[in-house]
């Protein structure tokens, strides 16, 4: 190149600046491509495209250049060459290239050595330094850096060569010695030492410190001395080495800004404390910063549930993760299962492990321990079992949890060998069985009544350090086993026992025989010479010489009686004895039925009272003679407590006897309690609740009942128009808006009310209104309450049951489907109580549009035509299949029940709309009432749901009910269609489609009490325990399981209210406001209303004025990503205007909460009419301004 012209060098040079550009921004195809058009390359060009390869991990490239540039491009490879080669290859690769570079007398330089430092394991560092002393190679700062890094041990070796060499260190020096010292006060020293020679630390070195240790305090004072400003990664680590909960909060107040990780932390230490309440605030604290919680976010919110017992808000965040698109992980699962374990709810823990077997992860030994623990405590010992076989099937190595469940399963089973089986594969694991194990052991040996089993048990216990725990056990053993092999015992039953618990009571071989050391008490004679000294024996030897081999006493068959005369129970086992007789009582379903009769409450029936009960066996009488009997008859009792049955008459007249002492104990010692109780539960007496209400004289009751679509409710509603007032009660809020609608129209004064919203005018003459909502104290001339059926239901049943007896109206009429089969037997009984007179309206047995069920199943979405209809069952489901279809080019609308009602009727109305462009509907069950749809064709995707407790299979009532809704009359359909996706569930519909109403059990309609005999009822136990305000879970609870009703009536599920009674347990207020606020639109699933609905109660608790926490302000359209976050802030939005019509001078924020709620409903419409995925962005800051720091004081 020296003798070409000054033009092509000035080309060379613009292509080698090219060829720079290229090897910083890592394309190093481009890099190659131009060196291939380069006349002639220097070794410039050939360096930096060597880089540029290496740079992109492409190694191989770069060492084919290095090669090659002798051959073929005629240059002599530099250091620079192998230098930028070494920067991309493993520290093996490097020494051989640096043993090249010595055969090419290629001199290698600091940079050399620092390439292969930073790729070497740390006991190469001091043999390179030594090697670049024996080659005079100056080591630079970097280095030295790199060196430190490998080698702690030499570090401060290294800093004091560096001075030597008039290296000055940097920061990065600083920083490398404190990584590498993994000790917080080894750190503290290094770095006033370095500082005393001028090297300034960076915020980089003190979060290195916060890293190795819990000293966040003195960090942040070494920071603030020396004024260096804390970042995130300081705050995070400061968070997460801080001792307590409260210290974390205090430091995430300090944080200017915040991030995910930040928030984890936070999170996460909130969580170990058990502060679970202040977890969820935090997870709901995000949006306010912009930011979006990932998995660790709700992990840690998982775990604070777990250690707070809180499984159901646990359950609901591990279903909003899935629905906000995230992927749990195994810790996401084992958290709740964890918490549904140590709440006794072993049907969701057995769910949750499951459920892992549909994902790509797979359940580890905790998962599996934990759901073990579940089942085993809630005596599901075959779920265990099968939880077992599933660890089998996961190839997981059994632990000694999952061996002593395993067991103790086994146990109840009576199955010995396999339970013997399972000990044996312990000892081969080395996994040291407990006292669980032994015991386990030694039920599973007295259930199939295997006495020598269970003296080898003993015998094998006795050599390792765990033994069985309980004396008393192994007495009641010992019975349990002479009973089981009573014809074949030749020996004295005493000695036996004496051996038995020397056994037990032998921690070695060596205590053994010492403890037998005493010669035996023979009932009868004494031993012979030549008989064995059995205090010299093992059990099992003593057992083989003196069992079923001895002439002396052929006649002999020892009975439960010889055991018990020869066994007397000392005072100490007399009273665990009555202490066990105790707890099985309280626990029996039998024994509490008898408690129940004689009118003593379940829930009075604790442990505790076991000693008073002995005590009260025990009492001295005149007459001796009856504690000694007791003493007898427990005594008899002893093979019965420890599993056998009550086969002969002494046994069940002891436990007659000893029973009757129990209700004769607490009546006795428990009578003002009794009296209260008694008291109480006459107030809880819910026989005739038709009496509750003042009806203004006898109604007359038209019965409107038949299959869907059929015309029913239409002949009520012309009923309605035509009355000059009237009342329309509805099971939705748009269905009510509906009917409001159409009587405005008509020109009739028309009022509407829901829990909600209170419109139209005051003197109206009709109202529309939701069932909850119903006005008891105005008289109508004509009432229309809809979907009567759903009286028999246990969730909202009761409204339904309040309205039937309650409605102050001449006519009442009752629409609804005829299932079950006896609800107009129901209906007779209820109007019959009331004084009411029924006419049956003509059976709706016919459709106006028949229904017709598709032969072959829909298993192609892409076969979806327009007006189908697509169910599912989760709002995931809904959304999943909306993308899928977006993306085969429809326009699907979602109809599910999360959704605002205000975006199902606009998401309906679009659907209805030929002209609007959307061709078919996704929805869940929630069409199955309400909306007037539509559809020609309903597409079953499956015909399984998960209704919040199990997974199951639809009724057939849900089933025509959802169906029901294809070819509604005036759609201009001449059929209705149903088909399905899978050809699984064609037989389910076929069934379903063509059953009759069927059901010989009697419908029953379901009931709550009044608030006000809620406060009556706990005024009454207050007063009577002298005790201040009960909390409100306890009260409800207590009154359900006292309360009395007809035949005609049940009890509905009040699991809802008491589980909002114990969320707001804390809050303080009368149980009668109390009673209002758990009846709030909220559910246990809705963590963010729930968090908000708490906020309201404190505030109202305190009687000051409850503002509405949110303000949205005018931001752009948001995306269906955010749908779930705005759909939270609409329930929010509903919770507090509920709540506003029931306390209108505590929440004053109506018109704002309205406005929001409009807001978010349209914010919610505009995301559903975008495709999924589609960017847009949304100003969250406006939407959480004010409110996240309202929402978590």
């Amino acid at each position: 190149m020296s003798g070409a012209p000054e033009g092509l060098k000035g080309d060379l040079f613009e292509v080698n600046q090219v060829l720079k550009a290229y090897a910083q921004r890592k394309q190093w195809r481009q890099a190659l491509g131009l060196l291939s058009r380069c006349f002639s390359p220097d070794i410039y060009s050939l360096n930096t495209v060597i880089a540029a390869c290496a740079r992109s991990k492409q190694w191989a490239l770069s060492l084919g250049l290095l090669w090659d540039m002798p051959k073929s491009f005629q240059l002599r490879q530099d250091v620079v060459s192998f230098n930028s080669v070494m920067s991309s290859l493993p520290w093996r690769m490097c020494l051989t290239l640096l043993e090249c570079m010595e055969g090419l007398e290629v001199a290698p330089d600091a940079v050399t050595y620092n390439s292969i430092m930073k790729s070497n394991p740390r006991h190469l560092a001091g043999p390179l330094l030594q090697r670049m002393r024996v080659q005079q190679v100056a080591p630079s700062t970097v280095t030295f850096n790199t060196a430190m890094e490998c080698d702690w041990p030499g570090a401060l070796q290294l800093l004091e060569e560096m001075n030597a060499s008039k290296l000055q260190p940097n920061v990065i020096t600083l920083n490398t010695c404190l990584k590498v010292t993994s000790n917080w006060c080894k750190s503290l020293a290094l770095l006033e030492h370095l500082e005393s020679r001028r090297l300034a630390p960076d915020v980089i070195s003190f979060n290195t410190i916060l890293a190795q240790g819990p000293v966040p305090a003195l960090i942040h004072t070494a920071m603030e001395r020396r004024r260096i400003e804390p970042d995130l990664h300081t705050w995070t680590s400061s968070i997460t080495a801080a001792g307590t909960w409260e210290e974390a909060l205090l430091y995430l107040s300090h944080s200017k800004d915040r991030d995910v990780a930040l928030m984890n932390a936070a999170m996460t230490a909130c969580a170990e404390a058990g502060e679970w309440e202040r977890a969820l605030a935090l997870l709901f604290s995000l949006p306010q910063y912009g930011l979006t919680a990932d998995v660790v976010s709700f992990n840690a919110t998982m775990a604070a549930c777990d250690q707070g017992h809180q499984w159901d808000l646990a359950l609901a965040l591990l279903e909003q993760l899935q629905d906000a698109q995230l992927r749990p992980t195994v810790i996401s699962f084992s958290s709740v299962a964890s918490a549904c374990e140590q709440a006794k709810q072993w049907p969701e823990a057995l769910e949750m492990l499951l459920s892992l077997k549909h994902t790509f992860l797979r359940a580890d030994d905790v998962a599996f321990n934990t759901v073990t623990s579940a089942c085993t405590s809630g005596q599901q010992w075959a779920r265990a079992l099968q939880v077992l076989k599933l660890r089998e099937e996961e190839e997981l190595m059994p632990s000694l949890i999952s061996c002593n469940a395993a067991i103790t399963a086994m146990s109840v089973a009576a199955d010995v060998s396999s339970a013997q089986g399972v000990l044996g594969r312990m000892c081969l694991l080395r996994l040291v069985p407990s006292s669980v194990t032994w015991n386990s052991l030694l039920a599973a040996c007295c259930a199939s009544k295997d006495w020598r089993a269970a003296l080898q048990t003993l015998q094998a216990s006795a050599r390792l350090p765990a033994s069985p725990s309980e004396r008393f056990a192994a007495k009641a053993l010992v019975v349990e086993c002479l009973e089981g092999q009573a014809a074949e015992m030749r020996f004295q039953l005493q000695e036996l026992r004496d051996a038995l618990l020397g056994v037990l009571e032998n921690g070695t071989r060596d205590r053994e025989r010492n403890d037998l050391s005493d010669a035996p008490r023979w009932s009868s004679g004494s031993r012979s010479a030549n008989e064995p000294n059995a205090s010299l024996m093992s059990p099992c030897t003593f057992l083989d010489t003196r069992c079923g081999h001895s002439e002396q006493h052929p006649s002999f068959t020892p009975s439960v009686c010889d055991v018990n005369d020869l066994m007397v129970l000392s005072p100490a086992e007399q009273r665990q004895a009555s202490q066990r007789f105790w707890n099985f009582l309280i626990t029996d379903e039998i024994s509490r039925e008898n408690f129940s009769q004689r009118n003593i409450p379940l829930f009075m029936l604790q442990p505790e009272m076991a000693e008073g009960y002995h005590e009260h066996l025990m009492a001295a009488t005149e007459d001796t003679f009856a504690s000694d009997q007791n003493v007898q008859h427990l005594q008899v009792l002893v093979p019965f407590l420890s599993g056998m049955p009550l086969d002969d008459r002494e046994s069940r007249e002891a436990f007659e006897e000893l029973s009757s002492l129990a209700f004769s104990f607490l009546e006795s010692h428990y009578a003002e309690p009794l009296a209260s109780y008694r008291r109480a539960r006459q107030l809880a007496d819910l026989r005739s609740p038709e009496r509750w209400f003042d009806r203004g004289g006898s109604r007359r009751w038209h019965l409107h009942l038949g299959v869907t679509n059929s015309g029913k409710t239409h002949h009520a509603l012309q009923e309605l128009f035509a009355a000059p007032s009237g009342l329309y009660m509805a099971p939705l809020r748009l269905l009510a808006w509906e009917i409001f609608q159409k009587l405005r129209a008509a020109g009739v004064r028309c009022a509407l009310l829901t829990g909600q919203e209170r419109l139209g005018p005051d003197d109206a003459t009709h109202v529309a209104c939701t069932v909850e909502m119903a006005p008891l104290t105005r008289h109508w001339q004509v009432a229309v309450l809809d979907e009567v059926q759903l009286v028999t239901d246990a969730n909202r049943g009761f409204a339904w049951t309040r309205a039937l007896l309650g409605v102050n109206a001449r006519q009442l009429h009752l629409c609804g489907a005829h299932e079950p089969a006896t609800l107009e037997n129901l209906l007779h009984d209820l109007a019959a109580s009331c004084g009411d007179t029924v006419r049956t309206v003509e059976h709706f047995k016919q459709r106006l549009v028949p229904l017709q069920l598709q032969d072959d199943p829909v298993a192609d979405f892409s076969a979806l035509q327009d007006g189908d209809c697509l169910v599912c069952f989760t709002r995931a489901e809904v959304l999943n299949a909306k993308a899928q279809l977006e993306a085969l080019g429809k326009r699907p609308c979602v109809v599910y029940g999360s959704l605002p009602p205000e975006v199902r009727q606009e998401q309906a109305l679009l659907f209805n709309d030929p002209n609007s462009g959307y061709d078919v509907l996704v929805a869940s069950d929630a069409i199955a009432l309400g909306l007037n749809l539509q559809i020609r064709r309903m597409l079953f995707r499956s015909t399984w749901k998960f209704d919040g407790s199990e997974y199951r299979q639809l009724s057939g009532p849900e089933l025509r009910q959802l169906a029901g809704r294809a070819g509604r009359f005036g759609q201009g359909y001449g059929h209705g269609l149903v088909a399905c996706c899978r050809g699984d569930d064609l037989a389910i519909l076929r069934e379903a489609l063509e059953a009759k109403p069927q059901g010989d059990e009697m419908a029953r309609a379901a009931l709550l009490p009044l608030p006000e005999q809620l406060e009556l009822f706990g005024q009454c136990l207050e007063e009577d325990l002298q005790r201040g305000p009960l909390p409100f879970a306890l009260l409800v609870e207590r009154f359900l399981s006292i309360a009395d009703v007809s035949p005609r009536y049940f009890l509905a599920q009040a699991k809802s209210l008491i589980a909002l009674a114990h969320f707001l347990e804390e809050v303080s207020m009368p149980h009668r406001e109390k009673f209002v606020f758990c009846q709030a639109p909220v559910t246990l699933s809705d963590v963010a209303p729930l968090s908000a609905l708490q906020h309201f109660a404190r505030a109202y608790a305190l009687r000051k004025t409850v503002p509405f926490p949110y303000a949205v302000g005018d931001t752009e359209a948001v995306t269906t990503r955010q749908i779930l976050e705005l759909e939270a802030l609409h329930k929010v939005c509903d919770a507090y205007l509920w709540l506003a019509s029931r306390f209108p001078d505590a929440f004053v924020d109506v018109k704002l909460a309205d406005q929001a709620r409009a807001m978010v409903a349209q914010r919610i419409g505009q995301a559903l009419r975008r495709p999924l995925g589609e960017d847009s962005t949304f100003g969250e800051a406006e939407m959480w301004r004010h409110g996240g720091e309202r929402l978590l004081e």
